[in-house]
């Protein structure tokens, strides 16, 4: 059982967890196997095991080929716009800080962060309680 509840999200919105997660998790240009496994781990955790193997693989596949295609910033907001209300958007921005630290936080991963933040109207002084 995840410590975040996300039985109300559809699956167009877990992807966009996924992706938020993703994007700051490779804000660095890496995607390290700490942050993968702890990505895997959080995931699977999330979706109560519905998102696992091929699935998830899938997903994250999915996300770097949008990310090359369209870019960081249509990505987010493309992740943002399925997100309505502010609960998935915090649960999306502590997940996405828990996945970006799994090997260290860096400029990129935090500049991103912040950039997630701000997308997600979620104030400043709330990411940086996350990040502590």
């Amino acid at each position: 059982m995840s410590l975040y509840s996300t039985d109300h999200l559809t699956d167009s919105q877990l992807g966009a967890l996924i992706e938020i997660m993703f994007l700051a998790a490779f804000a660095d240009g890496e995607f390290s196997e700490q942050e993968q496994a702890n990505f895997r781990d959080v995931i699977e955790s999330l979706s109560d095991q519905r998102l696992s193997g091929e699935a998830l693989s899938g997903h994250m596949l999915r996300a770097a080929m949008q990310l090359e295609a369209q870019g960081r910033a249509k990505r987010l907001a493309a992740a943002c716009d399925e997100l309505p209300d502010i609960d998935a958007r915090r649960i999306a921005l502590a997940l996405a800080v828990d996945v970006a630290r799994a090997d260290g936080l860096e400029p990129a991963e935090l500049q991103q962060l912040t950039t997630t933040a701000v997308a997600l109207g979620i104030a400043p002084d709330e990411l940086e309680r996350l990040i502590r």
